[in-house]
């Protein structure tokens, strides 16, 4: 959590340190005083920033063109803030929990004292990377970085961002999972015509193109084009999906638009007919009727947003971070993560975790650092622009599923909604 600590604290010390310094030229700007300096020391500036501007001013449109630069740097480290803010007020609180806890003994209780030290870059070496920002900072707590996070609503808009996104995207992954689910979900799609229905089923069908192309293609493959038995075929089914969701896989075989496909389905069917499996059939009646909603899977999933959340839901990242330009989304500690940039659409994961230009097929080579991974999970990075139209897309989905969510929570749930 290191890493994570010195993003939020030096972010923070140094809008506290901007603010300020912005705020006494603007009342310089006002009394039309050119000379600062003694202005900027009488309100505690930093002396890092008195040295590094307050000879550069000559004249009022000095001091408006320093201003138009700091606003510059404000931004970049108010959108740090945003983004990592969450985490490290977690960390700060779940911290704060077990030191009162009862079990937390003295030991506990130091341990995370030096833990907290080691973090923080107030303390030790690390300090001397902050020092030019610290002024008269004597600590920083939770309650000083959340409000100052929350005095600059982008801060505030970027956090909700990534909550939303967190929320959206666990959603998803258990309509994806949860076969009772996603019928419910299916049926409700199929059943209503609207512009958010209409969305939210190019997601759901995207899902489950991404999980073919990358579970279920080469297993549907061999049933679909073996010349075995029906007996042999239903066989094969199941040592396919030994590993695999069983529900999920007949979907994508039912859906499967080729008259050999239709056929290798009907004798597996048939095959648990025959063998009196009627629980069994049942599902795969069930799983052909979510087939017969999603359509034929495509052998190229489409690339935009939709596509975007889809792969989150599948490939085990959990959060999004979006992209502003700034040091802090480099990717140097998340040696693990997988890059999807909307700027040019082409880099997506794969089932063997290579990216793959989309347009060409070829692999593509992505520089991830050479530094061991961190954090505190595994996350996949998306790169996305900071309100483009690819970032509002996304909070629509999020916000349409969220609202069918509780629309479908309130129906009575059906015996077979497991």
């Amino acid at each position: 959590i290191r890493k994570l600590y010195s993003r939020v604290e030096t972010s923070y010390l140094r809008v506290l340190q901007y603010n300020r310094f912005s705020r006494v030229l603007r009342e310089a700007h006002q009394m039309g005083i050119v000379k600062v300096e003694p202005l900027l020391k009488q309100n505690e500036v930093v002396d890092y920033l008195i040295d590094m501007h307050a000879g550069r001013i000559s004249s009022l449109d000095d001091i408006s063109r320093i201003l138009r630069e700091v606003e510059e740097k404000l931004v970049k480290d108010i959108r740090i803030l945003g983004k990592n803010f969450q985490r490290y007020d977690e960390y700060r609180s779940n911290l704060n929990v077990l030191k009162k806890a009862d079990f937390c003994s003295s030991a506990c209780k130091t341990a995370i004292k030096e833990l907290e030290k080691n973090v923080s870059v107030m303390n030790g070496a690390r300090r001397n990377m902050v020092n030019d920002f610290i002024g008269s900072e004597v600590s920083i707590t939770r309650n000083k970085v959340r409000t100052l996070v929350s005095s600059h609503p982008e801060a505030v808009l970027i956090q909700r961002k990534r909550e939303l996104l967190y929320e959206g995207v666990a959603l998803l992954k258990r309509f994806v999972s949860k076969f009772g689910l996603l019928r419910k979900l299916t049926n409700y799609l199929a059943t209503n015509v609207s512009p958010q229905s209409g969305r939210l089923y190019r997601m759901l069908r995207s899902v489950f193109d991404e999980r073919y192309l990358a579970n279920h293609s080469r297993g549907i493959e061999r049933i679909v084009n073996s010349e075995l038995s029906a007996t042999q075929k239903y066989n094969l089914m199941k040592n396919e999906v030994k590993d695999l969701d069983e529900k999920m896989f007949w979907v994508d075989l039912s859906r499967t638009n080729s008259s050999k496909a239709k056929t290798a389905w009907q004798e597996i069917k048939g095959q648990a007919q025959r063998k009196g499996l009627t629980d069994e059939l049942a599902a795969m009646e069930d799983a052909q009727r979510i087939g017969e909603i999603l359509g034929s899977p495509r052998n190229r999933n489409i690339r935009n947003a939709i596509r975007i959340v889809s792969t989150l839901a599948l490939i085990g990242g959990s959060i999004a971070y979006f992209s502003f330009d700034t040091e802090d989304d480099d990717t140097d500690d998340d040696s693990g993560d997988v890059l999807i940039d909307l700027d040019n659409g082409n880099v997506i994961d794969t089932s063997n975790g290579d990216p793959v230009d989309l347009n060409t097929g070829d692999d593509v080579q992505i520089d991830n650092g050479d530094e061991t991974n961190t954090d505190d999970d595994d996350e996949t990075t998306v790169l996305v622009d900071y309100l483009s139209p690819e970032d509002q897309e996304i909070e629509e989905l999020m916000l349409d599923l969220i609202s069918i969510d509780k629309e479908l929570s309130t129906e009575k749930d059906s015996p077979q909604a497991n």
